[in-house]
């Protein structure tokens, strides 16, 4: 039991590393996010001001992401960066489903193995800011990570 539980342990500090997250003890508490949120308004391009350690950005600058729509409504996300050793650019691609029962509830895949990422808007107004939180629950334990980003038309 004691080896099941030090693995376990050790899982769930592994997993939010990798996903970028910081652990803690619990599940994931159903937060309100933005109210009457519109999709088609946060389209475009935002810059990330804070966040939590986030190991795919290890090195990068300047890094932003850029949301357009895709043919099926799901949203493309064009996560990008410069490495700060070398000055070349760095990009990942990824496609985000709205929630259907709240769309500030986005779902956000890279990879075709990986699971779906919560990316919940928080607040926004839409053309300075926004505030995102996601949250996995892992058994006993949670992962979550909280960021700001601002808007490109401001930078």
């Amino acid at each position: 039991m004691k080896n099941y539980l030090v693995s376990t342990i050790f899982f769930v500090i592994c997993v939010s590393l990798a996903t970028c997250q910081v652990p803690r003890w619990g599940s994931c508490p159903d937060i309100p996010v933005k109210q009457n949120f519109d999709a088609d308004r946060y389209l475009g391009k935002w810059y990330e001001n804070e966040n939590f350690f986030f190991i795919a950005e290890i090195g990068l600058k300047c890094i932003s992401a850029n949301y357009s729509l895709n043919s099926d409504g799901s949203i493309k996300v064009l996560n990008a960066g410069i490495n700060a050793r070398t000055g070349r650019p760095s990009e990942s691609v990824g496609r985000a489903t709205i929630g259907e029962k709240e769309p500030a509830k986005l779902s956000v895949k890279f990879s075709r193995f990986q699971p779906a990422g919560a990316y919940w808007v928080l607040d926004t107004d839409y053309d300075t800011y926004s505030l995102v939180w996601s949250c996995s629950d892992f058994y006993f334990a949670r992962a979550g990570t909280v960021l700001t980003m601002s808007s490109a038309q401001n930078m």
